[in-house]
């Protein structure tokens, strides 16, 4: 189905055909005078739940903490997961594969939700309409969602409060309320450490000559959003920089940053460089980033799995909001230009604009400064 494999498409169909339906089903519903709250459930008699996360990278490896409170406080519970194929490696890495439901994949497989009896939904999806929608069709007598779009919010029997400003990894753990865990939610930094990489992933030979000759340097020069691009001139610098400071660099990417790691790579002419954009499955990136000693680049997906797999970051901020994306610690830095208009993005949409001064005022020398301190090992004393 290759509408349905587009993303862009996707969101279109969500906000207008899923818009109308969330509306329909929230009038049906209340006009046959069915129930529009439930109580909470009993803990111990929860068995199975089903939890939703349409989005990104960025998102299911935020979620995943929860997840593993979930497994942690009740490992007898049976988890499902519902999200993009895009999403399938992510999970694989965790060891959920299995428990994963690929709805852009697979979606027939949505009409088998209500036999499973899920006693609980969990929808970590903020505003889209469909997940309400795939959370009703289960079947499950608890809905547990946010109360943020007004289409969707009969749909759910559990209501949780959504701090847009907050740290997106504790608004998930919101979602936890009404199952009656009180676990602390872990942290999203080393959530992924103990990954072993399955047999058939090799680090490639040129990496671990990388690793012989100096620190190595994960960069990610590009991003699919044209609003948190850095720049093919700075990023060509910040590389000469990085050689210069005795580091290695190894670009990684996505298909979308191909084409600029390639020509980053032709204009370093070194053999400290090497390219992997484009050409590695996302496990097979976890393992190079298993092996760098920093990863540099700008507010992604891989950027959080840089910190999943508990690598030391340096994220360059543009129309994200930092506190909502990233928790700062001694491995981690970010920067940003605290300009009037930014943060300017929210649920992956943000305003117009020309130069997008939030990333093309990042100084080379700022960023290399940066790294310099986290490539430098801590004093003995």
């Amino acid at each position: 189905m290759p509408f349905l494999s587009s993303t862009a498409a996707l969101k279109r169909l969500d906000a207008t055909a899923g818009y109308l339906l969330c509306k329909i089903i929230g009038r049906l519903r209340h006009y046959a005078g069915r129930p529009e709250l439930a109580p909470d459930p009993d803990p111990a008699k929860i068995r199975r739940v089903l939890i939703i996360r349409p989005g990104g990278m960025g998102d299911m490896l935020m979620l995943l903490p929860v997840i593993r409170t979930i497994q942690q406080a009740r490992p007898d519970i049976h988890i499902d997961i519902i999200c993009e194929k895009r999403n399938a490696e992510v999970l694989k890495l965790a060891g959920l594969e299995r428990h994963a439901i690929l709805y852009d994949a697979t979606p027939l497989r949505l009409l088998a939700l209500r036999p499973n009896a899920y006693d609980v939904v969990l929808d970590s999806e903020q505003f889209h309409n469909f997940s309400a929608i795939m959370a009703l069709a289960s079947g499950a007598p608890v809905r547990v969602g946010f109360r943020i779009n007004p289409a969707r919010l009969s749909l759910y029997t559990h209501l949780i409060s959504y701090d847009v400003d907050g740290y997106e990894l504790d608004q998930f753990a919101r979602l936890l309320r009404p199952l009656g865990i009180a676990h602390p939610v872990r942290s999203l930094d080393g959530i992924l450490a103990d990954t072993t990489p399955p047999p058939e992933i090799q680090i490639p030979a040129a990496i671990a000559a990388l690793q012989r000759a100096g620190p190595v340097v994960a960069v990610s020069p590009g991003s699919s959003d044209p609003y948190k691009q850095w720049g093919q001139a700075k990023c060509i610098e910040l590389i000469r920089g990085l050689l210069a400071q005795g580091a290695c660099v190894v670009l990684i990417g996505g298909r979308a940053e191909a084409a600029q790691a390639a020509a980053l790579l032709a204009a370093a002419n070194s053999d400290r460089v090497v390219n992997l954009a484009g050409t590695s499955s996302l496990t097979q990136t976890a393992a190079v980033l298993q092996s760098a000693t920093l990863f540099i680049g700008g507010d992604s997906g891989l950027g959080h799995l840089a910190v999943a797999l508990a690598r030391p970051t340096l994220i360059l901020f543009g129309p994200s909001d930092p506190n909502k994306w990233r928790r700062a610690g001694a491995r981690h830095r970010i920067i940003r230009k605290n300009l009037p208009c930014s943060p300017c993005s929210i649920f992956g949409y943000h305003k117009l604009c020309r130069d997008i001064p939030c990333m093309t005022n990042i100084t080379v020398a700022e960023v290399l400064t940066a790294t310099r301190d986290l490539l430098t090992p801590p004093a003995k004393g």
